[in-house]
């Protein structure tokens, strides 16, 4: 089965209030080089992402794009679809290859399954 190919605006977290209350209430934990911070929603929408990186650890708006774009690119090829909103922040000082970018991103999805999965079985 073909999977959807995009990341439309649904999918990304937008509005100071949204993202704000992700890093507020938000449960986190780290995979390098990405810090990840979710928050679990009440509704049946699809995941929202938001990605940052630091201007500390690269000053050129050129390579922090490119490290956004890795970010979400992978995310959205192993997208979860868990209602969560997830903010990413980058943690390294080096660009990764794409292929670091994936695995880092698997066991991020690998890790975010397996704390639903425990908060499920809580309930």
């Amino acid at each position: 089965f073909k999977m959807d190919q995009k990341l439309p605006k649904t999918e990304r977290l937008h509005g100071e209030t949204s993202v704000s209350q992700l890093f507020m209430k938000g449960k986190g934990f780290s995979v390098f080089p990405l810090r990840v911070v979710y928050l679990k929603r009440n509704d049946s929408l699809p995941d929202r992402i938001v990605a940052s990186v630091s201007k500390k650890r690269f000053k050129h708006a050129l390579d922090r794009n490119r490290v956004k774009r890795l970010i979400r690119e992978t995310f959205r090829k192993n997208k979860p679809c868990m209602s969560l909103d997830i903010g990413f922040i980058f943690l390294s000082d080096q660009i990764p290859s794409y292929l670091e970018m994936e695995s880092a991103m698997h066991k991020v999805v690998a890790k975010l399954k397996q704390t639903d999965r425990a908060v499920l079985t809580k309930e």
